[in-house]
């Protein structure tokens, strides 16, 4: 989401607004969490 903002200006030409909300939390499986450290 880096820049988004900065795009979404650019090419509105500053009348454009933008924002982030968290939408919740959920479990992560052990599966994935072990793709996640081995990078």
């Amino acid at each position: 989401m880096y820049g988004y903002s900065t795009s979404l200006r650019s090419i509105t030409q500053g009348k454009s607004k933008f924002s982030r909300h968290l939408w919740g939390y959920q479990v992560m499986s052990h599966e994935v969490q072990e793709k996640l450290l081995k990078g």
